[in-house]
């Protein structure tokens, strides 16, 4: 099974975990110092918020991958060092396509955009041009979701690869 995260900037310091017999990739932009079990591999893209860079590989694993993966936010990365974790992900990525965690507080889509606007994580013309944008594709905004994307596990389906392109495409308008 490929494990893999990503690391730019710093954010954080890639722990030192034990080998339990899977691929651990990490994804760097050279600010990462090398830890056993991890391989380390460069980004397939330029950018120059370090932000926007480590997203690359994390929404678009199909440019990376070829066969099912687990992403794990380097936050989260103390959750996975158990047997309990690997017997769940094989069984998830067995019976699905893609797999993605609820987010614990379910907000509606105007208080997602209010605390992105809030946190200074988006601008707002950019939140407004992300709202026409998806009100010309018809998104139905009384039922979003909200996403824990700090995991992820996807096999790399043609369904799979499709959701992951509409998000890049989405991420892009909105930190572009």
């Amino acid at each position: 099974m490929i494990i893999y995260t990503c690391i730019t900037n710093n954010y954080c310091e890639l722990p030192e975990i034990e080998d339990l017999g899977h691929q651990y990739i990490c994804f760097h932009d050279g600010t990462v110092e090398p830890k056993s079990p991890w391989e380390l591999r460069d980004i397939k893209y330029k950018h120059d918020n370090p932000v926007v860079l480590s997203r690359h590989p994390k929404i678009l694993f199909h440019e990376y991958f070829d066969e099912p993966c687990v992403y794990v936010d380097a936050s989260r990365l103390h959750l996975i060092n158990n047997q309990e974790f690997f017997s769940l992900s094989e069984k998830i990525l067995r019976k699905k396509k893609l797999f993605i965690l609820e987010h614990p507080e379910q907000h509606n889509y105007f208080e997602e955009c209010l605390e992105y606007y809030i946190r200074s994580w988006v601008q707002e013309d950019k939140i407004i041009d992300q709202t026409e944008y998806l009100k010309q594709q018809e998104y139905d905004f009384l039922n979003h979701e909200t996403i824990f994307a700090c995991i992820l596990w996807r096999n790399p389906t043609e369904d799979a690869i499709r959701w992951s392109n509409i998000w890049w495409k989405l991420y892009e308008k909105l930190s572009g």
